[in-house]
């Protein structure tokens, strides 16, 4: 039984050759890391993806039960978040059946059947964290992630950051990695970079860009470029690029949108199709490049026809 945040991590660090972990963990950002977590080093290890299961329990149950076409070993990591009591029993029951061939992780951040638990290989309860127990865990992590990139970060940085974006994990590492992209060129990064990058007015634009572009509503895109101010425009193609990524594998994993904005951005992804915004990431890429490299000038007025063109 693993009950703490830091011996998670350390234990999610080593090898490990579990067929059947349950994770219970009443932090949303926490169960969602040590989830991703847990996955990259299966993948590392293994050398195969692990598969993420969330939504309707009719579809995941599907999915389980199909076939290994090479009879690989797999990793499926099953979010419990939409699953009834009546569910459990039948999930038990496919873990069984399935459990000799594949590995198992169930999770979510909220409390878990004793069904589950009795078989499970490992188990990890961890409570709610309290706020004074959380910010500092939370800091480590910011340090580490620019550490990896040969950066530092003051504490009130990273602080300012915790606070304003530590409650959900992919808004705060796409915060994190957003600072980056303005502060490649230097070594450290203090509380006056991030906020300067943090706008919020800046912020909510962006995804005001991208739901138009998604909407295909070239006059709102306009619009919104013409009042933008103090874009970086690398650092926007990037957000374009990864959240465009990021609705794709939503729609292919059958995950459930978590707001009306990401609802519809799943709804034009079904439309169209997956290779549509494939090409359009392609395209973004390319252009990310020519500004990288000089062979196409900073501005945003430049950008403009691009984005009308990918309509």
């Amino acid at each position: 039984m693993i009950n703490d945040i830091p011996s998670l991590f350390r234990s999610l660090a080593e090898p490990h050759q579990y067929s059947y972990v349950c994770f219970e963990i009443r932090d949303r950002f926490f169960c969602d890391e040590a989830v991703y977590r847990y996955g990259q080093r299966w993948e590392k290890e293994m050398g195969i993806k692990p598969r993420v299961l969330s939504g309707q329990t009719k579809k995941v149950f599907g999915q389980l039960m199909e076939p290994s076409l090479f009879q690989e070993p797999r990793l499926w990591m099953v979010s419990l978040s939409s699953f009834r009591s009546k569910d459990l029993s039948q999930l038990v029951s496919v873990i069984d059946v399935r459990g000799a061939n594949d590995s198992f992780l169930c999770f979510s951040h909220e409390s878990i059947s004793k069904e589950l638990i009795k078989n499970a290989d490992l188990m990890v309860s961890i409570s709610a964290l309290k706020p004074w127990d959380r910010l500092p865990l939370l800091i480590q992590l910011t340090a580490a992630f620019y550490r990896k990139q040969g950066k530092t970060i003051t504490k009130d940085a990273a602080t300012f950051l915790v606070e304003n974006f530590g409650q959900e994990r992919e808004s705060f590492f796409s915060e994190l990695e957003k600072v980056l992209l303005y502060c490649w060129s230097g070594s450290s990064i203090s509380l006056h970079d991030v906020e300067m990058i943090c706008d919020g007015e800046s912020r909510h634009t962006m995804w005001q860009l991208l739901d138009a572009l998604f909407a295909r509503n070239s006059q709102q895109i306009a619009q919104i470029i013409s009042q933008a101010v103090d874009w970086n425009e690398i650092a926007l193609l990037r957000f374009l690029r990864n959240q465009i990524e990021k609705s794709i594998v939503a729609v292919e994993a059958g995950a459930s949108p978590r707001n009306k904005s990401q609802a519809r951005q799943l709804q034009a992804v079904r439309e169209r199709g997956s290779q549509y915004y494939m090409r359009w990431i392609d395209r973004l890429e390319t252009k990310e490049l020519e500004l990288r490299t000089g062979r196409e000038q900073f501005s945003l007025e430049v950008l403009l026809p691009f984005f009308i063109s990918l309509l």
